[in-house]
């Protein structure tokens, strides 16, 4: 209890990137870009990123229904194969190990979401988006990424490449979406 109050006021204070100890994000060359990708072992080859306009527009948006306005950078969108998105989480939700969202397959969702969207509305977020075969997929994954996020985007990525790991016998596809500025 006295756990969760002290998160509860430290996040009102302070928001969540300084709770989470998140660094000011920075614009990046694009050989810093493969560095970065590089060493977060990510696949550039399924790699894509928000546009600034989507970046402005998440800004005036909340999260999910009944939350505050605010771009959450760090999270990951799962979508079916039909395009529905089924479960979508952000660190300020908390502990992704404690939420259990990775638990099952397909994976849960620990708070309502909004169930109108789908992987048309986030491929229309992207810079350059992929070319999603999404119903050849069990899973589609979006991991919203930035290098600035610190240890907990290196854990998001690393829970969701363990989830896919875990289920070898499903087609799950995996994004990854920086939110940086390039030049």
């Amino acid at each position: 209890m006295r756990r969760t109050l002290q998160t509860i006021v430290l996040t009102t204070l302070f928001g969540c990137n300084a709770m989470l100890g998140l660094k000011e994000p920075r614009i990046l060359s694009d050989s810093e870009f493969a560095k970065q990708s590089q060493k977060f072992n990510i696949d550039t080859s399924m790699h894509t990123s928000l546009s600034k306009e989507a970046i402005n527009q998440l800004k005036t948006q909340p999260y999910k229904p009944n939350w505050e306005v605010g771009f959450r950078p760090l999270q990951v969108r799962m979508y079916n194969g039909n395009g529905s998105l089924i479960s979508q989480y952000s660190t300020c939700e908390g502990s992704l190990k404690r939420a259990g969202i990775f638990n099952t397959f397909p994976p849960k969702n620990y708070y309502p979401l909004d169930s109108t969207l789908t992987i048309t509305d986030e491929l229309a977020l992207h810079r350059n988006p992929p070319k999603v075969k999404y119903q050849e997929n069990d899973l589609t994954v979006f991991v919203w990424w930035a290098s600035w996020l610190g240890r907990p985007m290196k854990n998001l990525i690393e829970e969701t490449q363990q989830y896919v790991a875990d289920h070898p016998d499903k087609n799950i596809a995996v994004y990854y979406v920086n939110v940086m500025e390039r030049q």
